[in-house]
């Protein structure tokens, strides 16, 4: 009997924090954004593409981390569409994508109201070819609309819907210069992945 609760109970935080794997609560690191003096609009260091973003204690922090020994809670990424800055990512209600700026926006509105979160923008070392950029356009473009969830994680199957690590992952994958381990992936191993691009 003993078992079975524990189960339960252990079944229940992972599926709880799976549904929340991917809320939009981010914050962001002082050396991405500065400041200017006397009242001057803030200037912004623009990403290069394939940049992956990482949220670190985001929201359900706790049944994250318990699930994936982790404190990072959201991935996402950048690509351009004519010269302009987005980033794609999956979250509630499905995989859509934001201009940078108004990105930059929901990151300074969250970290006004939870100072704790922070964001990491992981830099390629090396560029990606023009090649690899269309490769992983490409493949982004064509999952905007697609639902959100974790079923796949869950599961460890391929599903119908998709979770945030899962599409950054196979993003990056559609470069070529990594491997994904598809609905498996989390914030964490998609981090570890962008420190070696």
């Amino acid at each position: 009997m003993y078992k079975k609760s524990f189960l339960y109970k252990k079944s229940l935080l992972i599926i709880i924090f799976l549904i929340f794997l991917c809320t939009n609560i981010v914050s962001y690191p002082t050396n991405v954004f500065s400041e200017e003096s006397r009242g001057q609009k803030t200037k912004v260091k623009l990403p290069p593409p394939g940049t992956v973003i990482i949220w670190e204690n985001g929201n359900y922090l706790d049944a994250i981390r318990n699930v994936t020994g982790s404190n990072l809670t959201h991935a996402a990424i950048v690509l351009y569409e004519k010269e302009v800055p987005l980033v794609y990512e999956a979250s509630r209600p499905n995989v859509h994508r934001y201009s940078f700026k108004d990105y930059v926006k929901i990151i300074k509105d969250t970290k006004k109201r939870l100072p704790q979160f922070s964001v990491h923008f992981l830099e390629p070392s090396t560029q990606y070819t023009k090649e690899q950029l269309v490769s992983m356009k490409r493949y982004a473009d064509s999952q905007l609309g697609r639902p959100f969830g974790v079923s796949s994680y869950l599961r460890g199957v391929p599903m119908q819907t998709i979770h945030c690590s899962e599409y950054v992952g196979h993003i990056l994958a559609s470069s070529g210069r990594v491997k994904t381990i598809g609905e498996r992936e989390t914030p964490k191993t998609i981090c570890d992945k962008a420190k070696k691009l």
